[in-house]
C-alpha cells in the first residue's frame, strides 16, 4: 500500500475591490488529511481539479448522488449548491481549487457547459488547467503590479481549458449560425475595410455559399446588407455634424471619398454634403 501523503495546504485571496465581472475570491492547493470532510453551501462558484489520489463528491440533487473521482477530474459547486466531498482514506487526494464570483460567471459557465446538472469535468490532459491554477495562486501570493488584471484573464483561460470536459450534454448556448455570425461580424467591423471574403472567413464558409445562405435566410444580399449598415452609420455621423464628410467616409469603412459619395448618392438619393445641408438648412 502506498504511504499516505503528509497533509499540506496553501491558499491565497483575491482583491477585495476587484472590478472585473468575473473575479477570483481565492485559490489554493491541498494534500488532504484522510479525515478531511467538507459539507457546506457556498454563495460563490467553487472548482476543484484533482492531481493525485482519489475521493468522493456528493450532489444530493443528482442521480447518481455520489461520484468517485481521481486525477484529471474536477468538480464544481455553484452558489446555493450543497457541497459534500471527502478524500479516500487510503489514497487521499491532492487538488487545486479556485473560488470566483461576479455577474459574468453564469454566462461563462454556460459557454463551457457547466450548470447544476452538469458539474463534473474529466480532462484528457489536465496539465494546462493545473498550470493555470498554479499561476493564479502564484499571482495571488505575489500580488505584483497588474496581477489584479492578470488573474481574471488566467481564470478565463482556465475555463476555456475546461470547455468540452463537462459530463453529460453541453448545456451552453447552441452554436451561432453562419448567417448570425456574418451579421454580427458586419455590425462590429463595418468600419474596417472588410468585404465578402472577410465575412465568409469569419463565418467559416466559402464566400459563394455564404452569399446564397445569407439571401435564403434573410432575403437580402450580403453586400447590400454591409452597405446598408455603413450608410446607416454614415447618416448618424452626418447628423451629428462633428466630422467632415471625408472623415465620415473613413469612419464607416470606405477607402476613399469618391466611392463613398457614389454609393451614398445611389442609395440615399443625394450626396453626403447635400444630405447634411438638408438637415440643417432645408
Amino acid at each position: 500500500m502506498d504511504p499516505i501523503p503528509h497533509p499540506q495546504v496553501q491558499e491565497a485571496y483575491g482583491w477585495a475591490d476587484a472590478w472585473d465581472d468575473c473575479h477570483v475570491l481565492f485559490c489554493g492547493r491541498e494534500t488532504c488529511h484522510p479525515s478531511n470532510r467538507v459539507d457546506v453551501v457556498r454563495d460563490h462558484t467553487l472548482f476543484h481539479l484533482i492531481s493525485a489520489g482519489e475521493g468522493t463528491v456528493s450532489y444530493p440533487h443528482l442521480t447518481p448522488r455520489v461520484h468517485r473521482l481521481g486525477p484529471g477530474q474536477g468538480f464544481f459547486f455553484l452558489p446555493g449548491m450543497r457541497g459534500i466531498y471527502r478524500p479516500d482514506p487510503a489514497r487521499p487526494w491532492t487538488y487545486r481549487w479556485v473560488g470566483f464570483t461576479g455577474p459574468g460567471v453564469p454566462g461563462l459557465l454556460g459557454r463551457i457547459g457547466v450548470d447544476a446538472d452538469h458539474p463534473l469535468v474529466r480532462l484528457t490532459d489536465p496539465g494546462p488547467a493545473d498550470e493555470l491554477l498554479s499561476r493564479i495562486l502564484g499571482a495571488l501570493v505575489r500580488r505584483a503590479p497588474a496581477d489584479d488584471l492578470r488573474v481574471p484573464g488566467l481564470l478565463r483561460l482556465l475555463l476555456a481549458e475546461l470547455a468540452g470536459g463537462t459530463s453529460g450534454p453541453t448545456s451552453g448556448p447552441s452554436p451561432r449560425s453562419p448567417v448570425d455570425a456574418a451579421r454580427d461580424f458586419i455590425e462590429t467591423h463595418h468600419h474596417r475595410g472588410i468585404g465578402v471574403a472577410e465575412v465568409a472567413a469569419h463565418a467559416g464558409l466559402e464566400a459563394s455559399y455564404l452569399l446564397k445562405l445569407f439571401r435564403a435566410r434573410t432575403g437580402k444580399n450580403l453586400r447590400d446588407y454591409l452597405i446598408g449598415v455603413r450608410l446607416e452609420r454614415a447618416r448618424l455621423l452626418l447628423r451629428e455634424n462633428v466630422l467632415t464628410v471625408a472623415q465620415v467616409a473613413q469612419s464607416v469603412g470606405f477607402r476613399n471619398y469618391a466611392s463613398f459619395e457614389k454609393t451614398f448618392r445611389r442609395h440615399v438619393g443625394a450626396s453626403p454634403t447635400e444630405y447634411r445641408e438638408s438637415l440643417f438648412f432645408g
